[in-house]
């Protein structure tokens, strides 16, 4: 995570907080996700279709439009494009922070 310095305090206050790493899970999976996408050259309409859902629904999830994502949505996504969804566990002590 690159910030400028002058920001360094916010970001480790709002580090803290749970609601800063469910957002920062959903929008790493929204990335991977599309990178796939591209990937495996799967459009929206095409995902849409794997789902069994509307290609507005695609459309408002990948848009990071509803950012409360549950974790069965994440592993419905992740199998319609033929992949697993895996989850890590990082120590917090040495988080990757560049200022």
């Amino acid at each position: 995570m690159k910030y400028g310095s002058q920001f360094e305090k916010v970001f480790k206050e709002a580090m803290k907080s749970p609601d800063f790493w469910l957002e920062d899970i959903q929008l790493s999976f929204l990335d991977s996700l599309l990178e796939a996408m591209n990937t495996k050259n799967i459009s929206r309409k095409e995902l849409a279709e794997r789902l069994g859902k509307s290609q507005a629904y695609v459309s408002k999830t990948l848009n990071a439009c509803s950012l409360n994502l549950s974790l069965k949505t994440m592993v419905n996504f992740s199998l319609a494009l033929g992949l697993k969804l895996t989850l890590d566990l990082e120590d917090l002590e040495s988080p990757v922070v560049e200022s």
